[in-house]
């Protein structure tokens, strides 16, 4: 598979037609990508991250292991490439673990979907397809839960402003693993979207 190294020009994703898609925004060091595209080779595992070398070491490991036809890494600012190389309600799940915070106001605007996370993953998400975020930053997980109340395709699995007590997934990210350890809280939102098809 090649390597996607995105900018402004960037490129729609081909993806299998046959296959289940999942979205990681925000894949980091790809460590839960490529641990759950191993336990999951009937799906198209997909990772957006704006790192342009963990994007390249993600997709090294995904070839090393050989699940490079099902796992991907892409480098793409989630705030501005994600139209133009996924297509529209394409997505079975979306991911967000974990985002970086950015608290200082001059940095607020770095912040991963800042204000946008809803519209952005009603983009990517199929008809009655689900969404998952979890943070151990409070005011992080109630602006997104904020933002995703304000949407009403979407449903809130536990009911209206809600967190989701665990985490459905069958792999731990590092810092789920550090702050279990740690007895950090982590705070979780589960949403599927709600709406018929267009």
């Amino acid at each position: 598979m090649t390597f996607l190294h995105l900018t402004s020009d960037a490129q729609p994703l081909a993806i299998p037609d046959h296959m289940p898609v999942d979205v990681d925004l925000g894949s980091g060091e790809g460590e839960f990508l490529l641990s759950y595209g191993a336990q999951r080779a009937n799906r198209f595992v997909v990772g957006i991250e704006i790192r342009r070398a963990l994007v390249n070491q993600t997709n090294e490991r995904a070839i090393q292991s050989g699940i490079q036809d099902h796992v991907v890494a892409l480098y793409a600012n989630l705030n501005h490439d994600l139209p133009l190389i996924l297509p529209e309600g394409r997505a079975d799940s979306v991911w967000m673990q974990f985002p970086d915070p950015w608290f200082k106001r001059r940095h607020q605007k770095r912040r991963a979907l800042a204000n946008r996370l809803g519209e952005t993953v009603f983009h990517l998400l199929q008809p009655g397809g689900w969404f998952f975020f979890q943070s151990d930053v409070f005011e992080l997980a109630l602006e997104a839960m904020a933002d995703m109340e304000a949407h009403p395709v979407f449903r809130n699995d536990r009911g209206p402003w809600t967190f989701l007590r665990h985490n459905p997934l069958p792999v731990p990210t590092r810092r789920e693993r550090y702050c279990l350890e740690k007895r950090i809280r982590i705070w979780r939102l589960s949403y599927h979207r709600i709406d018929g098809p267009s």
